[in-house]
């Protein structure tokens, strides 16, 4: 029952919102929006569907049930990791479709969610059809494509800037100015410290209007329920209810 499967991705979506935020977690980033090609075995199961409708009708859904428990979202990898055949986060992938090919089919996602996100993260990916930079050093990808043309008003985070598919880009710091001049509001680095410590000390980087707007996007509205009150809330129970009953 396709209807019966959307009330129960919502309600998971909600059960996982409102205990990740009891545990102090107020962020997601989720959902993917990348399109299962059947290529990319780092995205693979990952992926909502194959076709972008079908992607974009289950994300919203995934992020309506975030909302409901007061949770932002950030969609991701964009323009599509689903056709590159490489881990980001061991080498640097290729998307060598015509550019044609990624508008009419990755993008389209993020055109018909433009309304409801409130984050997005950029790709380790070359598409030597958009631009001669990976997407998260991309002025043309991040900027012109996803903020101009797609509609996107949300925070824009790049990937990892520690895994392999950014380091051909320069040091860490090198790695962060390009990403920000590309367009990203907030940059991610994990299982790095000494690149955390190199960009609190040495990253130039000016908070402007734009980002204190963008980032108020993300940020929670109301306060998280503790569990031991989650445990008697109407809404919390009925979507456990529905999640584990299909009702």
């Amino acid at each position: 029952d396709p209807i019966q499967a959307l009330n129960a991705l919502k309600a998971a979506c909600f059960v996982l919102a409102c205990e990740l935020r009891d545990c102090g977690v107020d962020f997601t980033f989720a959902p993917v929006l990348d399109l299962d090609w059947k290529k990319s075995a780092i995205i693979g199961e990952r992926s909502f569907a194959s076709d972008s409708e079908t992607v974009a009708t289950l994300a919203r859904v995934a992020c309506d049930g975030f909302a409901q428990a007061g949770m932002a979202n950030c969609a991701k990898h964009f323009p599509g990791h689903g056709f590159a055949t490489a881990d980001s986060h061991v080498t640097l992938p290729v998307d060598d479709r015509q550019a044609d090919q990624i508008l009419d089919n990755d993008i389209k996602p993020y055109r018909a969610l433009a309304d409801v996100l409130t984050g997005a993260m950029t790709a380790h990916v070359l598409y030597p059809a958009l631009d001669t930079v990976p997407a998260s050093f991309s002025y043309k990808i991040a900027t012109e494509l996803l903020r101009d043309k797609v509609g996107f008003k949300g925070l824009l985070f790049s990937d990892d800037l520690s895994m392999a598919g950014a380091k051909a880009e320069g040091d860490i710091l090198v790695r962060a100015q390009k990403a920000l001049e590309a367009g990203c509001d907030a940059l991610i680095v994990c299982n790095d410290p000494e690149a955390v410590d190199a960009l609190l000390t040495g990253l130039v980087w000016e908070k402007t209007a734009s980002f204190v707007r963008r980032f108020g996007g993300i940020v929670p509205k109301t306060w998280p329920l503790k569990f031991g009150d989650l445990r008697d809330n109407g809404a919390y129970r009925r979507a456990l209810n529905c999640m584990t009953n299909g009702l």
